[in-house]
């Protein structure tokens, strides 16, 4: 189990969670692909919105 750690603006996380997916790295693959069945992903938002 591993866990990441995502930086992302509060309405892109929510916009993930009613989707039921995970927004990162500016839709590059690269970091998402290592996810596993049992990761966890831990979100940080410094801000609310995406450009504020």
């Amino acid at each position: 189990m591993s866990f990441f750690i995502i930086v992302a603006s509060k309405d892109h996380v929510q916009k993930g969670i009613e989707g039921g997916f995970a927004q990162a790295g500016h839709g590059k693959r690269t970091q998402l692909d290592k996810l596993k069945k049992g990761d966890w992903i831990i979100y940080y938002s410094s801000k609310a919105n995406y450009g504020d």
